[in-house]
């Protein structure tokens, strides 16, 4: 699962990227076309002005829509490492126990009767 998850993170990023430079490229030479061309700094003012935009408006959607709920819960610990082997009932237990039964299929296998 991590692996398809992987792949697509990075097709994402790779997408992303290329769409991203495409927009920067144009932004950029269009404003140096209009303003004095590509010796003025006109164009890449622009192309950061985008880019710093973008990233503000990344900040303000991550700070209204991160779900805060989950903040306060207290998080697991790891000190005490967990037997994942371990029953749900003490193996005493479940031997002192009495109302412990057969299961029914078991039941049912030892009243046939096979004529040999």
């Amino acid at each position: 699962m991590s692996g398809t998850v992987g792949a697509i993170f990075n097709g994402a990023l790779e997408c992303g990227t290329a769409v991203g430079i495409a927009a920067v490229t144009s932004i950029e030479t269009s404003v140096e076309a209009t303003h004095g061309g590509p010796q003025e700094y006109a164009g890449r003012a622009a192309a950061f002005w985008f880019l710093f935009g973008i990233t503000t408006l990344e900040f303000i959607s991550v700070s209204i829509f991160y779900d805060r709920s989950t903040d306060h819960k207290p998080q697991p610990t790891h000190d005490k490492p967990m037997d994942l082997a371990q029953h749900s009932m003490p193996s005493k237990e479940k031997l002192d126990n009495i109302d412990v039964t057969l299961p029914e299929l078991h039941k049912e296998a030892e009243e046939v009767d096979l004529s040999v």
